[in-house]
């Protein structure tokens, strides 16, 4: 049973527009995480950086559930800079492997598998590649 950190990156990044909404559930990682549950072979968590913007807690939640495999949403955006500094610190607080999925991976993988810290990009629907 492999364990899974599943992130959305936040996406009010302090742009000169400064993008500011409601938070609002990451229903596609909920959606993976109840796939990978109901497949009964992993363990999944979900951080919302929306929520939680804090690298202490990240690197915290890395080092107490000490997942294997740390799966990253990625919409072209702003948001792309929270996605890369994030698997920068994955990479650099445990042995996980990272990978990215969502829009930009679906539309744009190379630009993301040319980044040293991404180990995999995930095009389309993830669930049963990630399962």
């Amino acid at each position: 049973m492999a364990k899974v950190l599943l992130i959305q990156p936040n996406y009010d990044v302090s742009t000169p527009y400064r993008w500011k909404s409601e938070a609002w559930m990451p229903l596609a990682l909920v959606s993976l995480a109840t796939y990978l549950k109901n497949k009964g072979a992993h363990e999944a968590k979900i951080l919302d950086r929306n929520l939680e913007y804090d690298n202490k807690r990240l690197i915290n939640l890395l080092k107490k559930f000490n997942p294997d495999i740390v799966g990253l949403t990625c919409y072209t955006s702003p948001a792309i800079k929270d996605v890369m500094q994030m698997s920068k610190i994955v990479k650099e607080n445990s042995k996980a492997m990272v990978i990215i999925g969502g829009p930009h991976a679906t539309l744009e993988p190379k630009s993301l598998l040319d980044y040293p810290y991404i180990d995999y990009v995930v095009r389309g629907e993830g669930g049963r590649t990630l399962a």
